[in-house]
């Protein structure tokens, strides 16, 4: 059969040109992507701005195909996975396939929603990347984590609990910015390293009464339609960040309106017991890897810090970090 004889009807869109390409190193780890709206790629360089990675594997692999024309904006997607597969939907135009076992995924966008980086990314870009590496190498923390030498505490809690302000306030008094909501442990690392996203911080706007020099940041929207405001920290003057450290302990948060600040250690379980509860289901030996990352992160220090006021949580946590 020649080339003539070949079907040409395409209501798949499986023939859609991809002409712009391009590697990201999300985490550190490289990412191809290939579209045909350079707000994509626009899109993942605000994400991602290394130009280089620490690992060469696995390689992800993204098409993101945008449709032009007017479209109604859609709704969040919901995300849906059965065995390695995990798919996003909105609507008839918005959603996207991943094969986790290949790390390959494939988009359909708008480009009303394309042109809008703040929802494009959240919502698609990052979600699909992290979830592409969550079930290949590594393990989410909710948590946010700050460092000092090299090595790091977490900050978990529940929302609400000041993760983000907390972690924002410790790099202001001169600790190291790694991550500010969700941070990822390499699984299988002896040295629990943990790889954060230290070039946003992601605040509701009422954090801006705590912190004078944020004042004048533009605020967004995040999943929900919640106001939120995201700052780029290379921005900000006086504030170190690290894409990474080892994770040294776990704090556990707890904010109550007039409390002191008070550093106490409390048993691995617990801490284990409260970050596992917040994996994602994947497969059996991916989430078996994450819990062993986890167990062994909590046994190298857990403790619940109940608190107040910022400064002296700060200094509960510079004292940790200086044992």
């Amino acid at each position: 059969m020649n080339n003539s004889q070949l079907p040409t009807w395409d209501p798949l869109g499986y023939n859609t040109p991809l002409p712009l390409e391009r590697t990201f190193y999300p985490l550190g780890f490289p990412l191809e992507i290939r579209t045909n709206a350079p707000e994509v790629l626009a899109a993942a360089q605000t994400s991602w701005p290394e130009r280089s990675g620490a690992f060469s594997e696995p390689l992800l692999r993204l098409r993101v195909a945008v449709e032009p024309g007017e479209h109604p904006f859609p709704p969040p997607p919901r995300y849906r996975a059965q065995g390695d597969l995990l798919c996003l939907a909105a609507d008839p135009r918005h959603f996207a396939a991943c094969d986790l076992n290949k790390a390959v995924a494939a988009c359909w966008v708008s480009s009303a929603l394309a042109a809008n980086q703040a929802l494009f990314r959240y919502h698609y870009l990052e979600g699909m990347v992290y979830s592409l590496l969550s079930y290949q190498r590594l393990t989410p923390v909710h948590a946010s984590c700050v460092a000092s030498g090299g090595n790091g505490v977490l900050l978990s809690g529940p929302t609400g609990a000041g993760k983000s302000c907390l972690a924002y306030a410790c790099a202001r008094a001169g600790l190291t910015f790694v991550s500010d909501d969700v941070g990822y442990l390499l699984r299988g690392d002896s040295s629990s390293r943990l790889l954060g996203r230290p070039h946003f911080l992601r605040l509701k706007p009422s954090a801006l009464d705590l912190f004078g020099p944020l004042q004048g940041v533009p605020v967004g929207a995040d999943v929900d339609g919640e106001p939120i405001i995201e700052i780029p920290l290379a921005r900000l003057d006086g504030i170190s960040t690290a894409p990474g450290c080892a994770a040294a302990a776990v704090v556990l948060l707890e904010r109550h309106p007039g409390s002191p600040a008070v550093l106490s250690s409390v048993d691995a379980a617990v801490a284990v017991e409260l970050l596992v509860r917040e994996l994602p289901v994947l497969s059996e030996a991916a989430n078996r890897e994450q819990v062993a990352s986890i167990e062994r992160l909590a046994g190298r220090g857990a403790y619940r810090l109940t608190y107040s006021g910022l400064p002296e949580a700060v200094e509960r946590i510079r004292e940790l970090l200086q044992r």
